[in-house]
């Protein structure tokens, strides 16, 4: 017999299915043995590869007089990793402007390119971000090994940003009549606090005094 067989591709991303044409000559059983420890006797194959590697495969083929020839393929079945995307942010919510350091978990990715939400991308596989304006974020990481392999993972509503108040206040001294008639100043100062978007408030008058009077 002739031992001789076709494989429709040899290079894809995990699992990948490969089908085995057998082409032999004057032969009535067949061995086939993949490089992943699977063997079968079917005389044509479907197999998949559920794991990245490097992978051979080998048929036998017999004729019903016991004669036997091998067939290997040339190059091996390489099995592409997909990447698995995992992030870690070192902070997931603050005051406006925040910057956010992505810590990037990924497996077997070799590029690349982050969505932060805010209008902003990156192609760094550890960015830092910083995000301006008060809102809700949704992060989105699309990864790929060698260009061939893609995979994608959105994190929903991942960073929150709040808005940071603004501090600002008037003041007036305030005059009192003398027994003249001319206005004094009193040695009294009244302050008017014009802050936005704020709670709590915390006066330092540069005597020692403090309030936490609006």
């Amino acid at each position: 017999p002739i031992a001789e067989f076709m494989v429709d591709t040899i290079s894809c991303c995990e699992p990948f299915e490969i089908s085995l044409n057998n082409t032999s000559i004057d032969a009535d059983t067949y061995y086939w043995f993949i490089g992943d420890d699977f063997n079968s006797i079917d005389e044509n194959l479907n197999h998949i590869f559920e794991d990245d590697g490097s992978y051979s495969v080998q048929l036998v083929s017999i004729n019903n007089n016991g004669c036997q020839d091998t067939a290997n393929l040339e190059s091996n079945i390489e099995v592409l990793p997909v990447p698995i995307i995992n992030i870690e942010p070192d902070t997931l919510s603050g005051c406006n402007p925040i910057e956010v350091f992505f810590d990037n978990l990924t497996l077997d990715a070799s590029n690349y390119l982050w969505d932060f939400g805010d209008g902003t991308t990156s192609e760094e596989p550890f960015p830092l971000n910083e995000y301006d304006e008060p809102g809700i974020y949704t992060v989105t990481l699309n990864a790929d090994y060698d260009g061939i392999c893609f995979t994608s993972e959105t994190f929903p509503n991942l960073i929150t940003v709040e808005e940071s108040p603004t501090a600002f206040f008037n003041y007036e001294n305030i005059l009192v009549e003398d027994q003249n008639g001319v206005m004094q100043n009193s040695g009294i100062i009244q302050f008017e606090n014009l802050s936005e978007v704020a709670s709590s408030y915390l006066w330092d008058f540069g005597d020692g005094d403090t309030s936490m009077v609006i």
